[in-house]
């Protein structure tokens, strides 16, 4: 069984998922900074990272696709829409007609 297309969302070429716990909105404020300088002096984030620190911690995990471009993702995107509208008229006629 294949997986429907609905479910393969056009990606980005750099993604990024974190989990930042602090201990007030002014150490989370801080913590964000910090990766961003990170991005600044490096380029980019590593693919994984894990701290713990006093006022804070988080958990990122990045990635990065070298083939992926503004371009493709828009054109993958507009693809992606597409299927979208197409299977809510399909639902909408088989809801209508039973």
């Amino acid at each position: 069984m294949s997986a429907s297309p609905l479910n393969e969302k056009p990606r980005r070429r750099v993604e990024f998922g974190a989990k930042i716990s602090a201990d007030t909105w002014q150490d989370l404020k801080h913590a964000l900074l910090h990766l961003a300088t990170e991005i600044d002096r490096h380029g980019r984030l590593p693919a994984n990272s894990v701290s713990g620190g006093y006022s804070t911690g988080h958990i990122i995990v990045t990635s990065e696709d070298g083939t992926i471009d503004h371009d493709s993702w828009y054109r993958d995107l507009s693809e992606y829409l597409e299927k979208v509208r197409e299977a809510e008229a399909l639902e909408s006629r088989e809801a209508t007609h039973g």
